[in-house]
């Protein structure tokens, strides 16, 4: 009987074993499945829609509506002097109506399109129409379909075609594809800055390029302290502005060589980044302005001693927090050297 009783456990034990290895074998076999879906399968299907978008988008006119040009130097090539890290980059893409109204065929919420030299980025943006929903870009694609890459879309409280003092894009870091705003993380390399100071971004309204001056890492996390509300569209006057540039500044964790003032018109690119759970990475430019040289001598580019981070950074960085005053105040010691401005206190 003995006998018969093991007999009968071993089986059952066998068929536990059994049960056990084809439940591991399943979980693992879902497990792969899930990883090749959304690293590969999922990026392809977000590229391969985001590029048809692409060929309306870099598409020439034959008629000439649509033509990208470029400023060459005396040898007929591109004026970009890199060893002497002065980059200019004249380029221009003129980008005809037609085009806008093709690309809203396919997506009405299409309000701009950016490309950042040397990078991946080369997206259309895109703001939500649903009021309900704003951040419905998060998780969905051009064509609307789910997808953890999400788009790059325009925050709700920076409406592009109002045209604002500050527009804010913002776009999910993407570690795993390296798709969206994953190579706004170039631009903590100074190197890369240097190279690459001045990107493109056009809406309907205008054809427009982009002058970096401010890196900056900043907190979502009430917990790390006071929120820094770099969302602000509109301000009642100059000098409220002005002190948003001031605060740009402060956070910036380099000094570029390009001034800001009254008359510009601010686009603040906003991305995950990890040094503390919930922060931001802020690549801020603004408008080349009307008969202004795109060239930057980055050569002046340098990182600075004193930056302003969230209050949590300085728990486990020996930083030194910088003094926070106004713009009027450091206007008035002539500390305020990226203003060119006709601001008087």
């Amino acid at each position: 009987m003995k006998t018969e009783e093991q007999s009968d456990a071993n089986i059952r034990q066998r068929r536990r074993i059994r049960y056990i290895s084809i439940l591991c074998i399943l979980l693992i076999v879902g497990a792969l499945v899930f990883l090749l879906y959304y690293h590969f399968i999922q990026p392809y299907q977000s590229e391969q829609a985001t590029d048809k978008y692409r060929n309306i988008y870099h598409s020439t006119d034959d008629t000439g509506t649509k033509e990208t040009s470029k400023d060459t130097g005396t040898n007929g090539t591109p004026t970009t002097i890199i060893n002497e890290k002065v980059v200019s980059q004249e380029t221009k893409i003129l980008t005809s109506h037609l085009t806008w109204d093709e690309l809203a065929t396919y997506n009405e919420d299409i309000c701009g399109w950016i490309t950042m030299p040397n990078t991946n980025i080369d997206y259309p943006v895109v703001q939500s129409s649903d009021e309900n929903n704003s951040n419905y870009y998060l998780t969905h694609n051009l064509d609307g379909n789910e997808d953890k890459n999400g788009c790059l879309f325009a925050d709700y409280r920076t409406q592009v075609g109002d045209n604002p003092k500050n527009i804010v894009i913002n776009g999910h870091n993407m570690k795993s594809t390296g798709l969206m705003f994953h190579d706004l993380a170039n631009y903590n390399d100074l190197a890369f800055y240097q190279d690459n100071p001045v990107f493109t971004f056009n809406t309907p309204l205008e054809d427009a390029q982009w002058k970096i001056f401010a890196l900056i890492k900043t907190n979502n996390n009430k917990s790390h302290g006071i929120r820094f509300d770099y969302f602000q569209t509109d301000f009642d006057t100059e000098l409220e502005f002005l002190n948003f540039v001031y605060q740009l500044e402060l956070r910036s964790i380099y000094s570029y060589p390009v001034t800001v003032n009254e008359d510009d018109q601010i686009l603040i690119l906003s991305t995950c980044t990890y040094e503390m759970n919930d922060m931001r990475l802020l690549v801020v430019a603004r408008k080349v302005r009307d008969g202004e040289s795109t060239e930057v001598d980055t050569s002046k580019a340098y990182q600075k001693s004193e930056v302003l981070y969230p209050d949590a950074w300085y728990d486990s960085h020996s930083t030194i927090r910088p003094e926070e005053t106004s713009f009027e105040e450091e206007l008035e010691v002539g500390n305020v050297p990226w203003y060119d401005g006709g601001y008087h206190y």
